[in-house]
């Protein structure tokens, strides 16, 4: 199968790429990115330098691939309350997306598109989250988020496509973003700084990014009624008990002090009903958060100061 991953050398990009390297080793990646990068294609890996901005190169360079299934991980991740970074953030993931969309019609072989939402959509319904609730977004990345499903949607009916929008819980691992929480009070750790963090009982389900990329993997071969599925651990756990288990990986006493700020329109304790994954993907998250921090510890320990 040949296989098109826009956003393809991002955080859940990179794992999925090595993921898909080592688990689908007959299928054909091509991997859209739009920065400058270390990575060189491969075997059966090619990257293609490509803004999806730019609409005509998408559907230039989708006409000429031809791909089977599309993958759309491009997005800039920023959940704060703020309307100044709604132009940025619709910009490049709803704008980036149609362009994908109007791209796909270029591929005579095209049978499948997934795209990467997020449990963000739900906003301030009780948990668990379950797919049949009404999205609630509250921020200019929830509210992008929430569109692109529809498009995505809407895409899937009219063209007569498999389309499936996966809502992830927050995924950590490898290569991800230092500013994030889980790698922010990793690498400040690891330079012994002070970590400031807001109110420790804010409890959330986390996802280790290598189920991230197992659950796709999944999506590219199953179909998925109703369109959306959720994935997470389904287990949350408060910032206070995050913060205590890197410490017991790291060995050290971090220096963490807490604000006790809570976002606008935040339940305090959110997760995600994964019963629709498990019944139509086959999917279950394996790592345990505990296996997942220690490998993310041991990644930061070893690639930090090269990044």
């Amino acid at each position: 199968m040949k296989i098109l991953i826009a956003g393809g050398t991002g955080f859940i990009g990179r794992n999925l790429v090595d993921y898909f390297e080592k688990t689908r080793k007959q299928d054909e990646l091509f991997i859209f990115h739009a920065k400058n990068t270390d990575l060189v294609s491969h075997g059966n890996t090619t990257y293609v330098q490509l803004d999806v901005l730019h609409e005509e190169n998408v559907r230039n360079s989708i006409r000429q691939l031809q791909p089977e299934c599309i993958i759309n991980l491009v997005g800039v991740v920023d959940t704060s309350r703020e309307i100044s970074i709604a132009r940025k953030i619709l910009e490049n993931d709803t704008v980036g997306l149609v362009n994908l969309l109007n791209g796909a019609l270029e591929s005579k072989k095209l049978n499948r598109v997934i795209s990467m939402s997020s449990a963000e959509v739900y906003g301030n319904n009780p948990s668990p989250f379950i797919e049949t609730q009404n999205p609630d977004p509250f921020s200019p990345y929830s509210i992008s988020k929430f569109a692109n499903e529809q498009l995505v949607e809407f895409f899937g009916v009219r063209y007569d496509v498999q389309c499936t929008s996966i809502r992830s819980s927050s995924a950590y691992g490898p290569f991800q973003n230092p500013s994030k929480l889980i790698p922010y009070i990793i690498t400040n750790g690891l330079e012994g700084k002070s970590i400031l963090l807001n109110s420790p009982d804010i409890a959330i389900d986390y996802i280790f990014v290598q189920d991230v990329a197992r659950a796709i993997s999944c999506a590219v071969d199953k179909d998925v009624p109703g369109g959306t599925v959720n994935i997470g651990s389904s287990e949350p756990i408060t910032v206070h008990e995050l913060v205590s288990a890197i410490e017991c990986i790291m060995s050290k006493k971090l220096d963490v002090s807490y604000s006790k700020k809570t976002r606008l329109n935040e339940n305090s304790r959110r997760f995600s009903s994964i019963d629709k994954a498990k019944k139509y993907l086959g999917w279950n998250p394996t790592t345990s958060i505990e296996d997942g921090l220690r490998q993310t510890v041991d990644w930061y320990e070893k690639n930090y100061a090269k990044e």
